[in-house]
């Protein structure tokens, strides 16, 4: 959890540095179990 954690506030502070505006990033935790819906299976 910590890897994923850390590698999306990463991506995240990565794409507010070149530019891309915060209203159109979307933060979705894939390996949490309440969002095991959105997963292709």
């Amino acid at each position: 959890m910590w890897k994923s954690y850390l590698l999306n506030n990463i991506f995240y502070e990565y794409l507010l540095i070149n530019g891309v505006n915060e209203n159109h990033i979307i933060k979705v935790a894939l390996d949490d179990s309440d969002n095991e819906e959105l997963l292709i299976k």
